[in-house]
């Protein structure tokens, strides 16, 4: 199966706000990285290439980061991409972890070079400060690696400010607790707020600008919409990437269509907790994803945390689950959401207000949707519905509906319905628009 991404839009978004279109790669290809066809990667806006599907190291114990970053590396589950921060202080333990993979990797899986993301700390906000931030994460991630070719980097702003009013942030202790050279190089930047993050913008632009260093994108991490529109107003350098909580894809609008105006991928964090943590509130729809995943492979069933991840990178989404354990890294694995086949229309809009649900927190009243058909045809003569599946097959539904008789049943959204008069040669096609726990009337007119 093909999972090369390019101009393609979310469908996650186009269905649950409104239709835009995306772009994702007008430029000039850069980068000639070698990617499995089979392997879920994206071509960014700056015509370069990066994996969609990645893990999340920078909660791990420090003692596990090199293990685990070899494990999946040398696993054969096509990682290829791995997530991290600066205030993880983990950077030189992936260095270690991915030094000790390239022989597979090289071998394997030749010119496939390993990704990593990683992120400016709040207290590196300004312009040197952030300077030298990045190039000491350069070297940190650099520093065991003997082929640094091997090697692409992606630096976003991890915060655009240091809040008060976030309960665990405490700007004036970590400013205090910085080492002094840290201190010497710039402003405090829990003294301006609101500019602080500008000149690390700048930093990052003039960086990324430097063909001596390994940096294949640039973006920004919790940006709130005001802050991004007001970097676009300024920057020579549109962000490539945006790394934000699963939650924006339904409760920010404003986010997602500045992201899709201005050619930006989506990497979303939290999506396992934030999701599939739910399932104790929404059963319904935890068993809505169970049995779709059930129907997709006759001898193994995908599990609903896999339906919801190949939904996400289906759509363009770039994911990052946590690598809490070797189990969850094998069935969260690119590979293993490669096999998951490309989802219908209907079965994206049931997977999509499943995750609905259980973002929320919040089961449906309903399993599915009410639809109810009327014959209401002028003519005075029967009609016959069908269901049309997946595959184009037309099931009967209900025959000989007579002038005035109605129809009901329980369906799914997107379901598509098509209506034959008596002879078989007049049809009508209705789709179900509503979500999980609507209703749908519609009156029949051949």
């Amino acid at each position: 199966m093909m999972f090369y991404c390019t101009n393609k839009f979310p469908f996650i978004y186009l269905c649950l706000i409104v239709g835009f279109s995306i772009a994702l790669s007008d430029a000039n290809d850069i980068a000639s990285d070698f990617y499995e066809e089979d392997l879920p990667h994206v071509t960014l806006s700056n015509g370069r290439d990066m994996p969609l599907v990645g893990f999340g190291v920078g909660n791990l114990q420090h003692d596990k980061v090199a293990p685990v970053v070899q494990t999946a590396l040398t696993s054969g589950e096509g990682y290829f991409l791995l997530d991290t921060a600066k205030a993880s202080q983990n950077e030189e333990l992936i260095s270690d972890g991915i030094a000790h993979s390239l022989d597979f990797i090289n071998t394997q899986h030749p010119h496939t070079p390993v990704h990593i993301v990683t992120k400016v700390w709040y207290t590196h906000l300004g312009y040197e400060r952030t300077r030298l931030s990045v190039q000491e994460s350069i070297d940190a991630l650099l520093s065991k690696v003997k082929t640094p070719e091997a090697i692409r980097i992606h630096f976003l702003l991890h915060w655009p400010r240091c809040d008060e009013s976030i309960e665990w942030m405490n700007c004036e202790e970590e400013e205090n607790n910085l080492p002094k050279h840290i201190k010497d190089a710039g402003p405090a930047p829990h003294l301006d707020r609101d500019n602080a993050w500008k000149g690390s913008w700048k930093a990052l632009e003039d960086m990324y600008d430097d063909e001596s260093l390994p940096i294949q994108s640039i973006g920004v991490s919790n940006f709130y919409a005001e802050d991004l529109n007001e970097l676009l107003d300024f920057c020579r350098h549109r962000p490539y990437l945006y790394q934000g909580n699963v939650w924006i894809l339904l409760n920010d609008i404003n986010l997602m269509r500045i992201l899709d105006e201005n050619d930006i991928l989506f990497q979303a964090y939290n999506v396992m907790n934030g999701i599939i943590g739910s399932k104790h509130q929404a059963p319904r729809a935890l068993a809505d994803l169970a049995r779709l995943g059930a129907s997709l492979d006759e001898n193994d069933a995908f599990s609903p945390s896999l339906i919801v991840l190949a939904w996400l990178v289906q759509n363009n989404i770039s994911i990052i689950p946590r690598a809490s354990s070797e189990r969850h890294l094998s069935e969260n694995s690119p590979t293993s959401i490669a096999e998951v086949p490309l989802f219908t229309d209907e079965q994206h809009a049931q997977i999509r207000h499943c995750v609905a649900a259980l973002l929320r927190g919040e089961d449906y009243e309903h399993k599915l949707v009410a639809a109810t058909f009327v014959n209401s045809d002028s003519a005075g003569k029967p009609v016959h519905v069908y269901w049309e599946s997946h595959d184009g097959e037309e099931i009967p539904v209900r025959e000989d509906l007579q002038p005035g008789e109605s129809h009901s049943q329980e369906t799914y959204p997107g379901h598509r319905f098509v209506v034959y008069d008596d002879t078989g040669e007049l049809s009508k096609v209705y789709q179900i628009s509503v979500g999980i726990g609507g209703s749908e009337r519609f009156h029949i007119e051949l």
